[in-house]
């Protein structure tokens, strides 16, 4: 609940306020939030956001098949991808007419169901996102999520609803290229400090020969340096 209230600018404190004013008998802070934010901020809810706000969170160790729950886990490798053709509107599959059995003639795509192995403190599951969460969540690694859905027959965790808690971690690939950049501004910027005057043309001649990857004209902003109408550059 937290994440809702801090979404949708609210306290827990208001809400309980409110509710005891007007439903003193009821302590359910899920259904006295949807309320509060209907009729007193005349808010139209997310309808991902009211279903993370129904079932009761539990411990992926706590997990019992066919009940409906939410978890929060971190997400960890890909396990499995299956795709097939279907309908962009109701996620079905389409025949080779492209028919979807609900919706008719449609331009299909490609659709995915992913499964992750995902965790918390208490043990692991195996996590299947359904085509609707899965196309456009394409990599879901390293996400802290709050998934609500129910643990099959089979022992996956079966997830309906979604909600993006942490980000993952830049990758060591973002990293490296940062640091590539940061390598490459400080080249220019001792050069400038040596040279307090040098050509914009002598600079592109330098550049090229030290294969710098990072644009040269971005260079001289990152290090806070001008170029002059006669094309010369220097530190400002």
């Amino acid at each position: 609940m937290k994440s809702i209230f801090e979404k949708y600018g609210i306290s827990r404190q208001e809400v309980l306020e409110w509710g005891m004013k007007h439903y003193p008998q009821f302590t359910n802070e899920n259904i006295l939030a949807q309320l509060y934010l209907r009729h007193v901020k005349k808010v139209n809810l997310d309808p991902n956001d009211v279903a993370l706000m129904t079932g009761k969170e539990v411990d992926v160790e706590d997990l019992q098949p066919g009940e409906w729950c939410i978890i929060q886990v971190v997400v960890g490798a890909k396990v499995r991808s299956n795709s097939y053709r279907g309908c962009p509107e109701c996620y079905k599959r389409v025949d080779d007419n492209n028919m979807c059995p609900k919706c008719g003639l449609v331009t299909p795509v490609d659709l995915f169901w992913d499964t992750y192995v995902a965790g918390d403190n208490t043990g692991d599951v195996m996590v299947s996102f359904p085509p609707r969460i899965a196309n456009e969540y394409r990599n879901l690694e390293g996400t802290i999520l709050k998934i609500r859905g129910f643990l099959n027959d089979q022992g996956e965790f079966i997830a309906q609803n979604i909600e993006v808690v942490k980000e993952p971690p830049k990758s060591l690939e973002e990293k490296k290229e940062q640091t590539v950049v940061e390598k490459e501004v400080e080249a220019l910027r001792n050069v400038l400090l040596n040279f307090p005057e040098v050509s914009y043309e002598d600079l592109k001649t330098w550049h090229r020969q030290r294969g710098f990857t990072t644009d040269l004209d971005l260079l001289i902003m990152k290090v806070g340096a001008v170029k002059d109408e006669n094309g010369k550059v220097r530190l400002t």
